[in-house]
């Protein structure tokens, strides 16, 4: 059985790094502080620094957080099928890519000049 703090420090967690995952996509990793992220998860600075202890850690956990979302699947699926076609028609094949992956970059590290 989980207890409640042990729970509430997930939920802490989760909210901190779903806050820290939407500035990032919005404001770009660099442009975002880590007070914008605390004020976002409406916990205090020193909680992501308990959670986290460092902002790159932070920034590890978005990434991961991405990666494994319904989001980050479908592009990645899109991916590998144009992938598995690119044998039959490469020119397209890179273009598809071309145009799929600059998503999932920016779906974890924001746009550029944000």
């Amino acid at each position: 059985m989980v207890k409640a703090s042990q729970r509430r420090m997930e939920q802490n967690r989760e909210r901190i790094t779903r806050a820290a995952l939407e500035l990032f996509q919005v404001h770009g990793i660099g442009k975002t502080a880590t007070n914008d992220v605390a004020r976002k998860a409406a916990i205090s600075p020193a909680t992501i620094y308990n959670h986290f202890g460092r902002k790159e850690d932070l920034v590890y956990a978005a990434v991961r957080h991405f990666a494994t979302s319904a989001a980050a699947h479908e592009i990645m699926r899109k991916i590998i099928a144009a992938d598995s076609s690119l044998s039959k028609d490469p020119e397209h094949s890179l273009k598809q890519l071309q145009e799929l992956i600059p998503p999932y970059l920016y779906g974890i590290l924001g746009k550029p000049g944000k």
